[in-house]
């Protein structure tokens, strides 16, 4: 009986063949997000400031714990995203807004009988990177949509940049004065006090998430805290200073804005006199942002959006 010898040389040409396929198309696949990472962005959203004045009903908060809604103020800018590896991303923003805090809106009432405030124009300028904890699947299902799984990215994010602030405040007849060459707290009286910068590092942190649109609009949702290295963005941090001294070499209006504190106030305390506190340096300021993002793209495609992944 003869035996049939199988012909192997078929078989495994033809898995070879399979396997290159497969092999290009993971390869393919895992290179499509590269065509999903180059965007312009757009930022509106509200700021609000933590730091010595208004804030809740207790001293000494920090965080949302001390959120002011009152405070809150707007924020515009616009930025670069580049997106490096499938689960890093790289920014570049630059923000203009305004800040501003007030003791008037606060009932804790140490605080609110100090009768401080201010508000500040807000100039910032940060690169930030993003982890990605969730992406948009780039594999076979890339470009299909399903009921079940969202095109939705969620991040962490950090960074560090520069902030430029100039607080300044009302005086009783109406006029708003830059507070910062007043030296309110007897800046350039003595050597032990000097005027403080406008210019500052900020640090901003949070959590973000997009929604892709389509493959050319995407619309983001970011809250993040901004810390700094200036106790001064209110013009408040160390103590009360001699405001006889101030009037004298500063003028009525530098005298009236280092203690406004008002006597006839109930709950007027002498605690406003020359040498008490008046801000808590052990704690520079802060400040927060919310704002949508519109990402924009570079990368002109007409594909359907993506799908997602864990």
């Amino acid at each position: 009986m003869k035996v049939k010898i199988l012909n192997m040389k078929k078989p495994l040409t033809i898995l070879l063949i399979c396997l290159f396929i497969v092999g290009l198309s993971s390869e393919l696949s895992a290179q499509r997000w590269k065509k999903n990472r180059s965007f312009i962005t757009v930022h509106l959203g509200g700021s609000n400031f933590l730091g010595e004045l208004g804030g809740s009903s207790d001293i000494g908060s920090f965080g949302l714990k001390d959120f002011d809604i009152q405070s809150t103020r707007m924020i515009l800018g616009a930025g670069y995203s580049y997106r490096a590896t499938e689960r890093i991303n790289l920014k570049v923003n630059g923000y203009y807004g305004w800040i501003g805090g007030d003791d008037s809106h606060t009932k804790q009432v140490n605080r609110n009988v100090r009768n401080l405030h201010f508000r500040s124009i807000l100039l910032e300028v940060s690169g930030q990177a993003e982890l990605y904890l969730t992406v948009q699947n780039t594999g076979p299902q890339w470009g299909r949509r399903k009921t079940n799984r969202m095109p939705i990215t969620t991040y962490l994010f950090a960074g560090v940049g520069g902030v430029y602030t100039n607080p300044k405040a009302k005086y009783i007849d109406g006029s708003w004065h830059a507070l910062q060459p007043l030296g309110t707290e007897g800046q350039g009286l003595v050597e032990t006090r000097s005027p403080y910068s406008l210019i500052t590092m900020s640090f901003p942190y949070g959590v973000g998430v997009k929604y892709e649109i389509n493959r050319r609009y995407h619309l983001g949702f970011e809250y993040g805290m901004r810390l700094t290295l200036s106790d001064y963005l209110d013009d408040v941090s160390t103590t009360y200073f001699d405001v006889n001294k101030i009037r004298a070499e500063k003028g009525d209006i530098a005298a009236y804005f280092s203690n406004p504190a008002d006597p006839t106030d109930p709950n007027y305390i002498s605690g406003t006199k020359a040498g008490n506190q008046r801000g808590n340096p052990a704690n520079n300021d802060s400040y927060m942002f919310a704002q949508f993002t519109l990402y924009i793209n570079l990368f002109k495609t007409t594909a359907n959006i993506c799908s997602f992944q864990y």
